[in-house]
């Protein structure tokens, strides 16, 4: 016994507190034990966390793909939303413009929406719609140009196929051709029954000399009016002024060309006077 108690107090146990010794282990451990299962608990909750964790992370992979997928499908259904808006919106834009531009017409002309007037002449865009290369919105713009210069609905259905035909051979809008055509009518102060002819004589100066729609345009602004004052006919002016773009004079030098020549003509002094007079030729 002794030799047992000399050998634990070699080990630092001193067996008179054996039994305290023994409570203190045995305290350290349940304290031990106590501290591993707080871990293992700890270590369970965490782990726990991180599934709950994973899980919302694969709901929020999930919930983008799904999203991604329905924006795709979304913009698709807009895209396809929008091109049949757009169809639909092409569709019906002709009519509306036609409609808008008759509403024009009326008011311009001052009489009633359901006149015969206006029944002629929206029968008259649609058939020239139908039957030509321009549409009806194109024959009702001329039309309100027509009307516009002072053209009632007689004039606007003389006109109207005038510069349908202008329009074919120079290239340019029928409501250009409607405003250069009803200019040169107001300044000559010719018919309705001489359109066409106006219509053949600036087609046919286009066609033969260098004069262009602009420049033949310009020119006649200018030269025009004087003319008439002068008694010289459509026809002798616009030769005159095809004749100055064949020489390089073109557009509103034309124009300012010819009036001034013309002016002279009508009040010459000096040497001109004295040569005209000579010639034999009188000036009004």
């Amino acid at each position: 016994v002794k030799r047992q108690q000399r050998e634990l107090a070699a080990v630092g146990i001193n067996t008179r507190n054996l039994a305290h010794d023994e409570q203190g282990l045995k305290n350290r451990i349940s304290e031990t034990t106590a501290q591993l299962n707080r871990q293992r608990d700890a270590l369970a909750r965490v782990s726990a966390q991180q599934a709950k964790l994973n899980a919302v992370k694969q709901r929020y992979q999930a919930g983008k793909e799904l999203a991604g997928n329905m924006a795709s499908v979304g913009a698709a259904g807009v895209g396809i939303a929008a091109a049949g808006t757009m169809a639909g919106v092409k569709l019906l834009m002709p009519g509306y413009e036609f409609a808008q531009k008759n509403s024009e017409l009326q008011a311009v002309l001052g009489v009633a929406k359901d006149s015969a007037e206006m029944a002629a002449l929206r029968k008259q865009a649609r058939q020239l719609g139908d039957n030509t290369a321009a549409s009806a919105d194109d024959a009702a713009g001329a039309q309100i140009i027509i009307a516009k210069a002072g053209g009632d609905a007689a004039a606007i259905q003389a006109a109207t196929p005038v510069t349908l035909n202008m329009a074919l051979a120079n290239r340019r809008t029928m409501e250009e051709n409607a405003a250069l055509l009803m200019g040169m009518k107001s300044a000559f102060q010719l018919s309705n029954d001489k359109v066409a002819h106006i219509g053949d004589v600036l087609s046919m100066t286009m066609n033969k000399t260098a004069a262009d729609f602009d420049g033949m345009s310009d020119a006649l602004t200018y030269a025009a009016p004087v003319a008439k004052n002068a008694g010289v006919s459509i026809e002798e002016t616009a030769a005159m002024v095809g004749a100055l773009h064949d020489a390089k004079i073109t557009g509103s030098m034309a124009g300012t060309g010819s009036r001034a020549v013309l002016s002279r003509l009508q009040a010459p002094t000096g040497k001109a006077w004295d040569a005209l007079k000579e010639l034999g030729v009188k000036t009004s």
